[in-house]
């Protein structure tokens, strides 16, 4: 089941690629989620904060255009 997000050459796995399968989201959208909450977590917002803004951010897709 894990073994296909595995890195090649390391015991690690691609976190972005498994969350993408499983979700059924685009690893850019997956990346630019988890860099957004650990952003806004960083700035001092709450995750529950954070959940709202990246919500209200993630209509206008901006990982299409990063």
């Amino acid at each position: 089941m894990f073994e296909q997000f595995r890195n090649p050459g390391s015991n690690t796995f691609n976190g972005v690629k498994a969350m993408a399968a499983w979700s059924g989201l685009t690893e850019a959208e997956v990346a630019w989620t988890a860099a957004r909450i650990k952003e806004l977590i960083a700035a001092g917002k709450s995750r529950q904060e954070a959940a709202a803004i990246v919500r209200a951010e993630g209509k206008t897709k901006p990982w299409e255009s990063a």
